[in-house]
This record gives C-alpha cells, structure tokens and sequence, in this order.
C-alpha cells in the first residue's frame, strides 16, 4: 500500500499491472509489433485512409516501448491480444465484400456473411466498448497513481513511454468510439438490404 496525497492506504496494486515482467504480455507484444507493421504495409498498400496509418503507427510504438522498458505487460495482453478477436472475425467478415473480398461469396453462403457479422457486431460492443472502457478506465487511474507517488521505477525513458502510451491509447481510444458509429450505420445498411 503507498500513500497519496489526502488520501491513506490506496492499493500499491498498480504496481504489479505497470511494472511487473508478465511472459505471456511479452510475447503478445513482440507478435503484435510484427503484426502492425504488416497491417501498416498494407494499409498504404491499399490506401486505406490515414486514421488507419495512424492507429498501426501508434499501436506500434504502444507495443514497441512495452518490450523495450518492459512496462504495462499486464494490459497488453487485453489491448494487444483479447481486443484483436474482434478484429479476427472483421477480417472473416470481410472476405465478403464483394469490392474488397471475395465476389460472389456473400450470395454463395448470405447466412454465414450474417453471422459473421453478428459476431463482430456483439464481439466489437463487448470487447471495445464495454472491456475497453472498463480496463481503459483501471490503466489511467493507474499511470495516475504511479505519477502521484512519483514511482521508483517511472525514470527517465520508462517515465517518458507511460505519458506517450497515455496519449496514444487515448487518440485510439477516441478512435474506438468513432468505430463503434461506423460499425452501426454499416449494420444498419446491411439490415436494409
């Protein structure tokens, strides 16, 4: 437990989710470096728009600065793992499209298009909406209580990657949410047809 300001006996248990070596986050990290430079190749490839190029630059260097200070391990196996099963059935569902995917696929098989796209619709809501939120909300209060006590080991490069990762899930947080109203109207057009 560690005292801060006004406050008495708040939880050192942050301490254990920013700093502590978790293997399996580590691994997930190094995979998801590999993984955002592909998407990021691809992005310019396909010219898909540039909040795109930016989501892939900065989960990159999110990903990037937690294997080098080996920090915030604990929440890249939810931000850099759990959260991409929504994304897993996105590109499923995409191999429909009849622009981008496969031609003539979603007339071959329209049921599996419309689960595919019913698991992505409810995956997305829970997965980056409401976990999102939820474990978004537990990681700034963190990084603020680490701050607050001014934390041993927030020093130098370390101390410098936690306000840039704050800045960084937050623009991708920002982009959570206009996602989640694109991925309505884009249910709602497919209902109508």
């Amino acid at each position: 437990r560690v005292r801060v300001r006004g406050r008495s006996d708040v939880s050192g248990a942050y301490d254990s989710r920013l700093f502590e070596y978790h293997p399996e986050g580590a691994r997930i990290l190094l995979f998801f470096v590999s993984f955002q430079i592909k998407n990021l190749v691809d992005t310019i490839q396909w010219n898909d728009g540039p909040e795109f190029i930016a989501h892939h630059v900065f989960a990159i260097l999110s990903a990037g600065g937690g294997l080098v200070p080996g920090a915030f391990h604990f929440y890249a196996v939810f931000y850099m793992g759990i959260s991409e099963i929504s994304t897993g059935i996105l590109c499923l569902l995409a191999n429909f499209d009849d622009n981008l995917g496969v031609e003539g696929l979603s007339e071959a098989f329209p049921m599996v298009k419309v689960v595919l796209g019913s698991l992505f619709l409810v995956s997305f809501v829970i997965i980056r909406v409401f976990l999102w939120g939820s474990l978004t909300c537990m990681y700034f209060q963190d990084i603020r209580n680490a701050f607050r006590v001014n934390h041993s080991k927030l020093v130098g490069g370390r101390r410098t990657f936690a306000w840039l990762n704050s800045v960084s899930l937050g623009f991708i947080t920002l982009l959570q949410v206009i996602w989640l109203f694109e991925v309505f109207r884009v249910a709602k057009l497919e209902m109508k047809q």
